[in-house]
Parts: structure tokens; sequence; C-alpha cells
């Protein structure tokens, strides 16, 4: 163990990086706090009022500085919070978000819908939201040949290291 500190509750929830020095850590109540790793102090604390309650995900977003926090027992949205821990923008999304995913591509918020077996996306940092419906039998299916197309891929390249020797 490097080193050790404190937060203001007893569970923690979700957490991510924000580069360069600071950690966002979501907890099971009501914070999101901001912790700066340097000197282990808290920066700030964000606070819900209806509480994150569980199940929440958590990311950065490093190109346009913005922390992503699912909040899926609260109106099943997602707030936008800014590096100084103030609540931007609150987004409405499918039922139970409880997954979040950064496309640094195309700077677009993707968020798994646990409860209505749906994908909603934004763009980051507006919120025009598009949402689709996956039938779980299609996700398997298509987690089924992403996981063939990896494991081929793989194995190519431990083949052509192996050539090139």
């Amino acid at each position: 163990i490097v080193d050790n500190f404190s937060i203001n509750d007893t569970t923690v929830d979700a957490m991510t990086f924000i580069s360069p020095n600071e950690l966002a850590v979501a907890t099971y109540e009501q914070q999101l706090e901001i912790i700066n790793l340097s000197n282990n102090k808290i920066v700030s604390v964000t606070t819900f009022e209806n509480g994150i309650n569980g199940y929440s995900s958590l990311i950065y977003d490093p190109y346009d500085s913005y922390l992503f926090l699912s909040l899926p027992h609260h109106d099943n949205q997602v707030a936008i919070i800014n590096k100084e821990g103030k609540i931007v923008s609150q987004v409405t999304v499918g039922n139970s978000p409880n997954g979040l995913v950064y496309d640094p591509l195309n700077h677009e918020i993707y968020v798994m819908n646990y409860a209505s077996s749906s994908v909603s996306y934004f763009a980051s940092p507006i919120p025009s939201i598009v949402s689709h419906k996956y039938h779980s039998s299609n996700f398997y299916k298509i987690y089924e040949i992403l996981s063939l197309a990896a494991v081929i891929v793989v194995v190519l390249g431990i083949v052509i290291i192996y050539l090139r020797r």
C-alpha cells in the first residue's frame, strides 16, 4: 500500500481519476467528493438531495473536463458535473442508468439503462439524447461476435510476433 486517505462516507459507490492529480468519489449516500491526490485533501463536495443510493457509474471526459454520474434511483438521470464539483446539468435517460462509457472520438456519453434494456447516448457536454432499444438475445450475439473477433486479433498478433523472430 502506497497511501491511504479518508472520505466523508463509509461506502464508496463509484470513482474515477481526474487528470492530472484528482480523484472523484461518489458515495452511496448523497455526495460526490473530489480529492486532490497530492495532499489527500477534499477539494469539493457535491450533495444530491435524493441521494446516489447505489449502482451508479462515474466517468470523466478529459476533453470537455466534465464528470458524468449515473443516478439510477434519482429520476433516471445522469448528472453532468464540472471539475469544481458544480452540477451543470442533469439529463434524463432510460430506466435505471448504471453504466457509462465515454467515446473520445465523437465526444459522446453512452448510458446503459438496466431496467429498460436500452442504451442512451448524448454529446458531451450538450445533452441531445438518442436512445436505442436492444433485445437481450441480439445483444448477446453481438457480444459473442465481438469476443470472437478479439480472440482472433490476439491470436494473429501472437502468430505475427512469433514469425518475426
